[in-house]
């Protein structure tokens, strides 16, 4: 299989573990890697700022890993959304790269 031209990955990694970075370091693999992390609620000890110090020690060890978006607040969509919701909140992040 060769490489995407770019991989998107979604996600709240919150807190951040070693499955993630599993995920992580597959994504790397197929090419250059954007992440977005979000969730709403948020939960404890996982706030965005907390998961922005994660994935940016992550994002080191990572050069495919050329960025991480971390949002929070009222635009973000609540964890129970309609898929259809979520996916419409990601390609507006697409879109903004």
């Amino acid at each position: 299989m060769s490489p995407s031209p770019h991989v998107f990955v979604v996600g709240r990694f919150s807190p951040l573990h070693h499955g993630h970075l599993h995920l992580l370091d597959a994504a790397c693999r197929r090419g250059p890697t954007y992440v977005l992390s979000y969730a709403a609620p948020e939960a404890p000890g996982c706030a965005a700022a907390q998961r922005r110090q994660w994935l940016a020690a992550a994002a080191r060890d990572r050069p495919a890993l050329v960025a991480v978006e971390v949002r929070d607040g009222p635009r973000v969509p609540a964890d129970d959304a309609p898929a259809r919701v979520h996916r419409e909140y990601c390609a507006q992040v697409i879109r903004g790269l």
